[in-house]
C-alpha cells in the first residue's frame, strides 16, 4: 500500500471512530465526505474544534497560494481558541499525485485532503478557486464564499 493511500485510509478511519457526534437532534448533520476532512483538519484531535475553515484550493490557481498563506495566519492567530484549517485540493486540472507535490512544496505536510471525484466541491458549493467554508461545531456551514472570513468575524463564532 502506497503512502498516499495509506494516509486516504487513516483519515477515513479517524473519521469513522475519532470524530465526535456532528450536532445533537433538529439540527443540520455535516456530510460524510465533510466529516473525512474535517478530521484531517482536526487531526483526529479528541476535542473537537469549535470551528474548521476549510480552504478549496489547486495547484495552478496562483490566488491559492496567497489563500494558504491567509489561512495559515487566521490558524495562528485563532489556533489557541478553538479553531483549526485545512486545505482541500480539487480534481480539476491536477492529479492526486501533483496536488500532493505541490502541497508538500508549500510545507502543508498535514490538514490535506484531496477531494478525489469533487464530492465535496459539490456538496458545499464551491463554484470557484478558492473557495472558503467555515463549519462550527455543530456541523452547520457558518460560511461559504470566494473571499476568506475576516479574523474578527471568526473570533466571534469562537466566542459564542
Amino acid at each position: 500500500m502506497t503512502p498516499l493511500r495509506r494516509c486516504v485510509l487513516l483519515l477515513a478511519l479517524v473519521a469513522a471512530f475519532a470524530v465526535p457526534a456532528w450536532a445533537e437532534e433538529g439540527l443540520p448533520v455535516a456530510p460524510e465526505a465533510l466529516r473525512a476532512a474535517l478530521a484531517a483538519a482536526s487531526q483526529g484531535e479528541r476535542v473537537q474544534p469549535e470551528l474548521v475553515e476549510l480552504v478549496f484550493v489547486a495547484r495552478w490557481c496562483p490566488p491559492c497560494q496567497r489563500a494558504v498563506a491567509g489561512l495559515r495566519g487566521r490558524a495562528r492567530a485563532l489556533g489557541r481558541e478553538g479553531y483549526r484549517a485545512g486545505v482541500i485540493g480539487v480534481e480539476r486540472r491536477q492529479t492526486r499525485e501533483r496536488f500532493v507535490a505541490w502541497a508538500e512544496e508549500l510545507g502543508l505536510r498535514r490538514r490535506v485532503v484531496y477531494d478525489e471525484g469533487g464530492r465535496l466541491e459539490r456538496e458545499l458549493g464551491a463554484s470557484m478557486l478558492p473557495w472558503f467554508v467555515v463549519v462550527d461545531a455543530a456541523g452547520r456551514v457558518r460560511y461559504s464564499s470566494s473571499e476568506p472570513p475576516d479574523v474578527e468575524t471568526l473570533r466571534e463564532w469562537l466566542k459564542r
